[in-house]
């Protein structure tokens, strides 16, 4: 919240001054910055200012890049065929755009979310090699390397587990350039749930597992993320027929946590009660 007040005194100071550059500049900030807090209908708001400005249309990056923040906004706030229709606007804006592939990049990574999310599945796979040429142009480790995370979640939603792993040892790859330890971390654990949840438990699992657990221990988790992490081990266990290893551990997070009632520990007792119905206790 503090960076979205900050943006918008500077938006009006920058207004004032008659700075239009600037002034849409600091709207753009403000809008990724609601986004960010989670307020959509700011977001939205702030993104129509931006798309209905004569200075935004007049400039085609600006416009896409104000379809884009519109289009996130819309999506957050699950109205996919807006969100699909907008993100779609967006690529359209850049089609005569030469370069800009960051921003081309962040239009089909939008568009991808929105199909997957409205369960177009297919539609969304169509788009896989768009994004991949794109980000081949994209020198940004972090972007790269989520929009290789968004692109495995898709395969593997769409039955594509090999390509789903392929994807993301890419994003690995890009993540473990940048020094931000607990988005290695996020990934590792998400990528390692999104294949258990594919029916995926093999070597490659258990290392997400492991660089994760590595990264936890050394900024620390919340109660809540180790947890979740924990559950993911205990599932990779039980998938592989290590039973009394994946109890183990369910009752260790289960007593760490006391009378903590977070989703992560709930999802832990009901693995614990599953596990022990399958050794038939």
């Amino acid at each position: 919240m503090q960076i979205a007040a900050a943006a918008a005194d500077c938006v009006r100071s920058h207004e004032a001054l008659g700075d239009t550059e600037n002034q849409y500049k600091f709207l753009h900030i403000l809008g990724s910055s609601q986004l960010l807090s989670d307020d959509y209908e700011g977001a939205l708001q702030t993104a129509d200012i931006l798309c209905a400005a004569l200075y935004v249309q007049a400039d085609p990056v600006l416009k896409a890049k104000s379809e884009i923040l519109r289009a996130a906004a819309w999506r957050n706030l699950a109205h996919h065929e807006s969100a699909i229709e907008t993100s779609r606007q967006a690529l359209k804006t850049l089609a005569a755009v030469h370069g800009a592939s960051r921003i081309r990049a962040e239009a089909y990574q939008g568009l991808i979310a929105s199909l997957v999310e409205a369960g177009q599945i297919e539609k969304a796979w169509e788009l896989r090699e768009p994004l991949v040429e794109v980000l081949a142009e994209t020198p940004d480790n972090e972007f790269s390397g989520q929009c290789y995370w968004t692109l495995g979640n898709l395969a593997f939603a769409h039955g594509q587990n090999a390509a789903g792993l392929d994807y993301h040892e890419r994003a690995a790859g890009f993540l473990k350039l940048v020094n931000k330890i607990h988005v290695w971390a996020r990934f590792n654990k998400a990528s390692a749930d999104v294949q258990l949840q594919a029916g995926v438990a093999n070597n490659q699992t258990n290392d997400c597992i492991e660089r994760a657990e590595l990264a936890y221990a050394i900024l620390g988790g919340t109660t809540t993320e180790l947890a979740g992490l924990a559950t993911t081990k205990a599932r990779w266990l039980l998938a592989t027929e290590q039973l009394e290893q994946a109890v183990e551990i369910l009752e260790k997070t289960i007593l760490e946590s006391g009378v903590d009632e977070a989703l992560d520990i709930a999802t832990a007792r009901v693995l614990l009660a599953q596990v022990r119905t399958i050794q038939g206790l």
